[in-house]
């Protein structure tokens, strides 16, 4: 009888356990339009570190958002939403000309399915869901941290492009598409490109320079208006000397500003615009999102200035309100992206892809994702950890 490991969260805070199961289950859970994946590579997501030690998101010191309090995301469950892999079985229901793809095609899962069902699913807009019942991949149903996964729909295992490694195809459906939603959101906020002078210098913040800060430096300057391009200065901030030293040596960022865990934010913020020598910022990208990054960003924004807080680090920040108001500056809040902008966002990708500089990969066995996770927990990784499920794909 085939067999097959997943790794499970039985319970947030103790060890992930690894369990077998039969193949033929799998098969016989199929949804009659499911698709069964074999996973290649999965990647490994600050949100794993939150189901995995805390069962949720910070709120404050003493408010947790549990996983456990929403519909279907209790335990014991399978995580890992970024999934790439190959087809392997289809669901009862899916004609041999109903789908473009054929057993054994490489394919990057979509997680972010919501209902599936409602309208605005049905047109690919995911992210305004009516339906009710969410459907999320390694939050609600198991996920990538498995050698199969079933999807819910063949539609939601989207095509791998062949100018992207399957391997970096694992990190696409949360990490590269958070960062393009988050930048391209961003910019739609921004004046016309006529309402800047031809010497304007264009100041951009990127807080966090990991698995999305990586992206997010590519990313910028590809979608920035023609007229502003020339002009667009990126300052990184992170607390990691080194590799804000690294991103400037290898021209990604312009400025960089080394931010302290133990200095006041509105000191840090000061010091930050005399170094750079800006009264403010016009757009920032927090991908951390904690108290700190937040309590200076929110401080470095000039007026009429955009600020996208992306990360989920929890916890609570503090605006000086007036000075929100008087400064008529933006706060949007950005969590993934739906399926058209998935699509949308891998043809940008394989288009691009000799002028972005990938998120450098550090490879785990499956059986080594407790590894993964405490890596990625105590920052030892430089870009993104991904599991490497199962090598023959």
């Amino acid at each position: 009888m085939a067999m097959f490991k997943q790794y499970i969260i039985v319970s947030p805070g103790q060890d992930i356990q690894c369990k077998e199961e039969t193949l033929s289950k799998a098969i016989a859970d199929l949804p009659p339009k499911g698709v069964l994946i074999k996973v290649h590579s999965s990647g490994v997501c600050h949100t794993d570190l939150h189901q995995w030690l805390e069962g949720g998101f910070r709120l404050s010191d003493s408010e947790y958002l549990l996983f456990a309090s929403r519909e279907g995301m209790g335990y014991p469950k399978v995580p890992g939403h970024e999934i790439s892999g190959t087809v392997y079985k289809f669901g009862p229901d899916v004609r041999e000309d109903e789908s473009s793809l054929s057993k054994g095609d490489s394919v990057i899962v979509y997680p972010w399915i919501a209902c599936g069902d409602c309208r605005y699913c049905e047109r690919g807009n995911n992210d305004h869901c009516t339906g009710g019942k969410s459907q999320e991949i390694g939050m609600n149903i198991n996920g990538g941290y498995s050698e199969f996964v079933i999807v819910p729909h063949y539609r939601y295992a989207v095509p791998l492009p062949s100018a992207i490694s399957i391997d970096m195809g694992s990190v696409l459906g949360c990490s590269s598409l958070t960062v393009y939603n988050a930048v391209k959101t961003g910019l739609a906020e921004l004046p016309e490109a006529g309402d800047w002078r031809s010497d304007d210098q264009f100041h951009v913040a990127v807080v966090g320079l990991g698995g999305l800060g990586s992206w997010a430096v590519s990313f910028i300057p590809l979608l920035f208006k023609p007229a502003i391009k020339p002009n667009v200065a990126i300052t990184g901030i992170d607390i990691n000397e080194s590799k804000l030293s690294t991103f400037v040596d290898e021209g990604l960022i312009q400025n960089s500003f080394h931010l302290s865990t133990l200095k006041p934010p509105q000191e840090q913020a000061s010091m930050c615009r005399d170094k750079i020598s800006t009264k403010g910022y016009q757009i920032i990208f927090d991908f951390v999102n904690n108290p700190l990054t937040f309590d200076v960003s929110i401080r470095l924004l000039g007026n009429h200035g955009v600020l996208v807080s992306v990360g989920l680090f929890g916890g609570t920040g503090n605006v000086q309100l007036p000075l929100l108001s008087l400064g008529r500056k933006k706060i949007i809040g950005i969590h993934t992206g739906s399926y058209n902008l998935f699509k949308e966002m891998l043809e940008f990708l394989a288009s691009n892809i000799d002028n972005i500089k990938t998120p450098t990969l550090s490879v785990y066995p499956l059986a080594d994702c407790m590894k993964a996770l405490r890596d990625v927990k105590e920052g030892k990784i430089s870009g993104r950890a991904i599991l490497k499920v199962n090598n023959e794909t």
